[in-house]
């Protein structure tokens, strides 16, 4: 079961979702699923409205005991271009915070539309836990490694529509006219999107392009080019260890 908690309490989570009473709903569900035996997924939407309290819904989430907490990066789309983008560096000290909170918890902590959480991942490992046992000992860490929009993930809406993501409504096709699984293989976007050397900017560039590849949802959604860059990446590839120093400065 996935349901969604974009605040540790009322006020913050019904201010945010507009509907009164909503967080204890949820709050009962979610304690209902875990005690029934349920897996259980938590959602959490990562936006400047959100990140104060980020600390207080994870110890939340690790009460009701969730099996996996999921942080979504905002991408601004719909209804999503009324709320606030994270900055460039406060994402990637939000990345840094779930790294290291992941080292402390059974729970498994994810992120939607923040592939470079991964690179991340990796030079956390290489500068503070080379030898961790607990960091060999979680593939899951790096399951999803060069999975993004379009690459091993496919939406298709309600009306059929085939899109590379949720977040990324270039309509490639329709399964009530084609095989969606052609339509994956022989799309020239979908290709196109799995073709990182053919990114734009820093994505493009980067050393980091194999296994992260930035949002193709995002770079759409900031500058109509899918296959751009992803501004919400701090990194400034060949520059070793930038990400690191930039997050540490913004602690």
């Amino acid at each position: 079961m996935s349901l969604s908690l974009d605040g540790a309490d009322a006020a913050r989570h019904d201010g945010l979702r507009g509907v009164p009473g909503c967080f204890d709903r949820t709050v009962a569900a979610a304690r209902a699923a875990v005690a029934e035996g349920l897996p259980l997924q938590v959602n959490t939407l990562a936006t400047a409205e959100t990140l104060p309290d980020i600390p207080a819904i994870a110890d939340l989430v690790d009460g009701i005991g969730a099996a996996r907490w999921s942080l979504f990066f905002l991408v601004q789309v719909g209804r999503g271009r009324t709320l606030g983008q994270l900055s460039s560096s406060a994402c990637e000290t939000l990345l840094v915070w779930l790294w290291r909170r992941s080292r402390q918890t059974s729970v498994v902590l994810t992120t939607t539309e923040a592939p470079h959480y991964r690179r991340v991942v990796l030079q956390q490992g290489r500068t503070e836990d080379r030898d961790h046992p607990h960091l060999r000992a979680a593939p899951h860490r790096r399951a999803a490694f060069g999975i993004r929009d379009g690459n091993g993930i496919m939406f298709i809406s309600h009306t059929g529509e085939v899109q590379p993501a949720g977040f990324l409504p270039l309509t490639q096709g329709n399964v009530r006219a084609s095989d969606p699984l052609d339509v994956y293989r022989q799309s020239p976007l979908f290709q196109q999107l799995r073709e990182p050397d053919r990114f734009g900017g820093r994505c493009g560039r980067c050393e980091y392009r194999q296994i992260c590849g930035g949002s193709r949802s995002r770079a759409y959604a900031a500058s109509g080019d899918p296959l751009g860059e992803d501004p919400l990446c701090v990194h400034e590839p060949g520059v070793s260890g930038h990400g690191l120093r930039e997050a540490q400065g913004c602690a």
